[in-house]
């Protein structure tokens, strides 16, 4: 009886096996699902609607393509083996961002993706120019800038800001007119100071004090104290 139903048993099994061996032998193109990469180049994969027990090693055939576990392929059998030779889904879109980057790499522009998180684009040669037909928003913890020059030209510039600090070496303004008003207090520290005005010098203050430690010198046509 044990004799028999091993024999009935291996009997049954190996047609199995032989079936699942003829079809992968078989050549055509089939879906199926990555069960595991073996390496960069070769995945274990099950094809769509097979029985369980039907695994294939397939080479992968598509430049730029990196399984990963779970990724719908299209494969083809051929005499001696098996390729990957497209990708579906996620899989595909996921290769299709990296044939950007790569597209971008073989010309001007490179984007490149640090360890620490974010994308650097970086311009070979030339400028870099983004133009939009509306705006160009920038939305950042923090913006940092670093170059030679900066040059704005604007029709309006507005900055809405709790604290401006700036810190210069020399600092050059031109203006038709400026209008400065300040609610609090306006104090300006310098260490000389000098006021060239070519027409008329207003003060008007409710209360003015004017004091120095050595000589207080003014010097006039006429000094009219009213």
């Amino acid at each position: 009886m044990t004799t028999s139903r091993k024999m009935r048993s291996s009997a049954t099994t190996e047609p199995a096996i032989e079936r699942a061996e003829a079809r992968a032998r078989q050549p055509g193109l089939l879906r199926a699902e990555v069960l595991d990469v073996i390496d960069p180049d070769t995945v274990l994969v099950r094809p769509r609607k097979a029985p369980t027990e039907e695994v294939l090693r397939a080479e992968i055939a598509v430049v730029g393509y990196v399984p990963v576990v779970g990724d719908g392929v299209v494969i083809e059998r051929g005499d001696d083996a098996c390729y990957v030779l497209g990708a579906l889904g996620a899989a595909r879109r996921r290769r299709a961002a990296r044939e950007d980057v790569q597209r971008f790499a073989d010309g001007a522009l490179v984007a490149t993706f640090p360890e620490s998180g974010g994308v650097e684009l970086r311009v070979r040669e030339g400028d870099l120019t983004l133009t939009a037909a509306g705006r160009i928003v920038l939305r950042a913890g923090e913006v940092e800038t670093a170059a030679d020059l900066v040059r704005t030209t604007a029709t309006e510039i507005i900055t809405h800001a709790g604290r401006v600090e700036v810190e210069a070496g020399r600092i050059v303004e031109r203006a038709g007119d400026i209008y400065c008003h300040v609610e609090g207090l306006a104090e300006l520290q310098v260490g000389r100071a000098r006021t060239l005005v070519e027409g008329a010098y207003q003060l008007v203050a409710k209360k003015t004090t004017v004091t120095s430690d050595e000589d207080t010198i003014i010097d006039g046509k006429r000094v009219l104290l009213g």
